[in-house]
């Protein structure tokens, strides 16, 4: 339950490591924060969160969410946020506090485990990061005068350039192949991360050919894939095009096209400060876009705006604006943007650059405008809802006819309907959805008990075919959803233990004086229990109690559901028990605490072998039935004094805490 690890310099490398790192910095490199009084709050991204319901505490160096109880230290949340390993989310830390772990041998603690051999994702990120070199330096080299002439025709800077790090595959089926070994990459690494392929006589050859190239890098900084686009198209005799314009490194343990996000890593905090994400279609869109000073801009990697994406955007934004070449890119947007749309709490507006242009022709050809003109364009952008009423009026004519209008709403509500249709696992939040139909009555001028009778039976009458089943994974379908106790609906006795834990919890050193007293089976709470039992082991395993704090006991407990009990009622205690400042008074009451608990456990302890005496029949214990060398002595009574003897207390009796 506690993890301790082999050697003394084990422990303080993650001490190192969380001291010279800001919680409150990276949670919020990965969420939009918000200052709340001495905290911050922010959407938690461990469920749908749809108010900020996450705290982040700067002075404690933990978070916590209030909802589904996730919480920790910022080892905690790099790995539940990442899919790290403990080992992935120490580097991962330790590179961004410029800490070097130490080398350490095998099997000799923690400090060992942080130089064992990377996962799979990281041996992915390592590979791709020096192919992403490889390629940056092909562009400047002898053979990529090409690349580098094609990106300056666009328009694009030397510095704008660099700092997308663009590169450049030669025309060679073996470039990278045979570079690897200078890398210092193996073929399977290369092959891991699809940036060869090979034959069927299993002769590897290089996936990106005389091509520019794109890296794709995450909110983490990783390159986690890469881009491709063909300088010029081949074609065979019958002058058909063999190979793509735009090619992207397949999916990996790394890398999911759905989820990714080309720009993100440059873009974030822009989004986070504007409040809006700008998801253009190509990867020249997006850094033309960063070049004429419109910084929140964003690609999706050949696919439409999905689910996925909306809920990583949660994180940074309130409003998705999807900019799109043309109307009927734009079209195609809209039908997939309605689902996405009434499924989160994000707003999604949808706008067409004019004249049929991209979005990186738009910013360049207009010079020191095209910033200015592109930002008009995306505060202009049209909701998700009312772009789909205007599309479908254009369709089918804008005059004010019967049969106009009527065609024009029930094709509407097709549209509707489809985007409303109940779906498993991706449920509608019933406010939302009250919202949409209101909007939608707005827009056709029809009652909204019409409007979602309508809905509903268009709804029911959409095709099967055209929803893709969601798939559960069946580890996640068969593993039970952890028990989580919520400390505030502790009642009685129960109070009074939970403060005795956050007691401990926030003056660690308040132990030495408890002790020889205090042990599990004095808590009559049992949902208390499991945490006690781990906070008496974390604090009994401590070199040196003052070192101990909240963030340190969240590191140790392997147990999200106890790291979420101890959180809060540290949190509870805290405000009254200021660590390092610690009063007689308050000495005392937690030594009375203590004694509320022993004649607690000496009354149930009466009572057990009362019912234990009348079922035989009136005859009393003996030591003979208490075979655990601990077991109390003849007479029973006897035990019960000794007990009572090493919990009497004097001072003040009152009970505290209870109510």
């Amino acid at each position: 339950m506690v993890k301790r690890w082999g050697m003394a310099g084990d422990n303080e490398i993650f001490l190192k490591v969380r001291e010279a790192v800001n919680i409150v910095d990276v949670i919020g490199e990965h969420l939009a924060l918000k200052r709340a009084g001495r905290e911050f709050k922010a959407l938690c991204p461990f469920h749908d969160d749809h108010r900020p319901s996450m705290a982040v505490v700067p002075h404690k160096q933990i978070f916590h969410c209030f909802v589904c109880g996730m919480g920790g230290d910022v080892f905690k949340f790099v790995k539940e946020y990442h899919k790290m390993s403990t080992a992935e989310a120490l580097r991962y830390l330790a590179q961004k506090a410029n800490i070097t772990l130490p080398e350490l041998p095998r099997g000799q603690g923690y400090g060992a485990r942080a130089q064992e051999a990377k996962s799979a994702r990281e041996q992915i990120a390592d590979t791709n990061e020096k192919a992403c070199k490889f390629f940056e330096n092909t562009l400047y080299g002898e053979g990529g005068r090409t690349g580098l002439e094609y990106f300056l025709s666009r328009g694009l800077t030397d510095e704008t350039i660099k700092k997308f790090r663009l590169g450049f595959s030669l025309d060679s089926w073996t470039g990278l192949c045979n570079a690897a070994f200078k890398l210092g990459i193996s073929t399977e690494q290369l092959e891991g991360a699809g940036l060869i392929k090979k034959r069927s006589d299993g002769s590897p050859y290089d996936a990106f050919r005389n091509r520019v190239i794109f890296p794709i890098v995450d909110a983490s900084n990783r390159v986690i894939a890469f881009g491709g686009r063909v300088l010029a198209e081949k074609r065979d005799e019958a002058g058909n095009v063999v190979e793509a314009k735009y090619l992207n490194s397949p999916e990996t343990r790394l890398f999911n096209k759905s989820e990714s996000l080309y720009g993100i890593n440059h873009a974030r905090q822009a989004i986070i400060r504007s409040r809006t994400a700008v998801i253009v279609e190509g990867y020249m869109d997006v850094i033309a876009c960063h070049q004429a000073g419109v910084s929140n801009v964003i690609a999706t990697l050949g696919t439409a705006l999905t689910p996925d994406h909306a809920k990583t955007l949660k994180n940074y934004a309130q409003t998705i604006v999807l900019v799109f070449d043309s109307d009927d890119a734009g079209y195609r947007a809209a039908d997939r943007a309605m689902e996405v749309f009434v499924r989160t709490s994000l707003d999604i507006k949808i706008a067409s650059v004019p004249d049929g242009k991209d979005p990186c022709d738009f910013c360049i050809k207009l010079g020191d405008e095209g910033g200015t003109a592109f930002q008009a364009l995306v505060d202009g952008a049209t909701d998700a809802i009312t772009y789909q009423w205007k599309r479908v009026q254009k369709q089918f004519g804008t005059n004010d006819s019967l049969a106009a209008r009527q065609e024009a709403i029930t094709q509407f509500m097709r549209f509707a309907g489809m985007a409303l249709e109940p779906m498993a696992g991706r449920e509608i939040d019933p406010l939302r959805r009250g919202l949409v139909i209101g909007r939608i009555a707005t827009l056709v001028s029809l009652p909204v008990e019409q409007v979602n009778e309508m809905v509903q039976r268009q709804a029911r009458m959409a095709t099967p075919a055209v929803r893709a089943p969601v798939v559960v994974p069946e580890e996640e379908a068969a593993a039970p959803a952890k028990p989580r106790v919520d400390v505030r609906t502790l009642k009685g006795l129960g109070v009074a233990e939970g403060w005795v834990l956050g007691c401990l919890l926030t003056e660690p050193p308040i132990y030495l004086n408890v002790r020889d007293e205090l042990s599990v089976t004095l808590f009559a709470e049992e949902t208390l229990r499991p945490l006690a039992n781990v906070v008496f082991e974390y604090l009994e395993g401590a070199a040196d109690l003052h070192a101990c704090n909240i963030a340190d006991f969240c590191s140790h407990c392997e147990d999200e559901t106890l790291v979420s009990q101890a959180i809060e009622l540290e949190a509870a205690t805290s405000d009254w028990l200021s660590p390092g400042n610690l009063s007689p008074e308050h000495a005392k009451l937690v030594t009375q605490l203590k004694n509320d608990l022993g004649r607690t456990c000496e009354s149930k302890l009466r009572g057990a072998l009362a019912e234990l005496k009348a079922q035989r029949g009136g005859q009393d214990m003996s030591a003979e039935d208490f075979p655990d060398e601990d077991a109390p002595p003849k007479p029973v009574d006897d035990w019960l004094s000794a007990a009572k003897k090493r919990n009497a207390g004097g001072g003040n009796k009152r009970s505290f805490g209870l109510h």
